[in-house]
């Protein structure tokens, strides 16, 4: 039964809110056990089809503006209950592509309600994890709009790192077929560095601002990553070969945070795994590496050898780096 009024409009997109929560929650419990793939695929026709029909009308909102946020709000929880459907039901999501990229779309172009925007871009990504390669159909809207989406003013600053990131969750979806999109990815990333270095200075003096440079980092770092992983082997020698010296002097400018008691834990990882990706798919960056010894990117080698926190997954990385450096010497 429709809602009559505001106040029954924001009670239901309350409800409706709740319930997509808790899809949500046991999508990703049963994700997560032994047997729960082939539950998830027993109701997961049900499931998309009552998500989708409040992602058509949440909480049927109208007027009243209490009302409309909480129709984004649902929105929202709406959309990560589909994120871990996705999650859930592997590469069998793509049956639910023709009715839920509409909704998609929508939300990447919803700049006003920028919270919609940058769920629905996390939400990219799970369905990127989801479906591969068979994403392919609705590629090149889907990169139009995150490319427009970066040079738009009107798009909230806070979704452009998680845009850039999802670039290398759409290569490492796509393999071979995202090569066509290289060159003007890679031409972002390049600006993204730069506004980066630019703001490096000013963010060791504004807490607000180096929180936010290093999603921008990590949004880079990511997005390279994925491009050099996803590739073909070989592919990637082209179109990548000429961000290398770039790629290493923006890992040269992490470096010089004024402290390394200031660096950031997930963007030293991320920029370590990146140098590693670069030395085992791109020729000649161990003698590029080794041409520059003594540059600051050591300092971060050095920081995780010392540090506890990282671990040892960055061993791979580490050791590949070594390597090629020794052998280009």
């Amino acid at each position: 039964m429709a809602a009559a009024t505001s106040e029954q409009r924001e009670k239901q997109a309350e409800l409706q809110g709740l319930l997509c929560g808790v899809v949500q929650t046991l999508c990703t419990r049963l994700a997560k056990e032994d047997n729960g793939k082939a539950a998830l695929l027993q109701y997961a026709d049900s499931t998309m089809e009552a998500l989708l029909r409040v992602l058509a009308n949440p909480g049927q909102a109208g007027g009243a503006a209490g009302a409309a946020v909480a129709a984004a709000s649902v929105h929202e929880e709406a959309m990560q209950a589909v994120g871990s459907v996705a999650i859930g039901v592997g590469r069998q999501f793509s049956k639910y592509m023709p009715s839920f990229y509409p909704y998609l779309k929508a939300g990447l172009l919803n700049h006003q309600e920028w919270q919609v925007c940058l769920t629905t871009v996390g939400v990219l990504t799970d369905v990127c994890d989801a479906v591969g390669d068979e994403l392919a159909p609705y590629s090149d809207e889907i990169m139009n709009m995150l490319i427009h989406n970066l040079g738009s003013d009107a798009v909230h600053r806070s979704i452009k790192p998680q845009i850039l990131s999802t670039f290398g969750d759409m290569a490492l979806s796509l393999g071979a077929k995202f090569e066509k999109y290289t060159e003007a990815v890679t031409r972002m990333l390049q600006q993204a560095m730069q506004l980066s270095a630019a703001q490096a200075a000013q963010a060791a003096l504004d807490d607000d601002l180096a929180d936010y440079n290093n999603e921008l980092r990590m949004g880079i770092l990511e997005a390279y990553s994925g491009i050099f992983q996803g590739l073909p082997s070989g592919s990637a020698e082209g179109p990548l070969r000429a961000d290398v010296p770039l790629i290493l002097e923006f890992a040269n400018t992490i470096a010089r945070d004024q402290a390394s008691e200031e660096y950031d834990e997930l963007v030293v990882r991320a920029t370590v795994s990146l140098l590693g990706d670069m030395v085992t798919t791109v020729q000649g960056v161990g003698s590029l590496l080794a041409s520059q010894r003594g540059q600051d990117w050591e300092k971060l080698l050095s920081w995780v050898h010392e540090s506890d926190a990282l671990g040892s997954d960055l061993d791979w990385a580490v050791n590949a780096i070594s390597g090629a450096v020794q052998a280009a010497a």
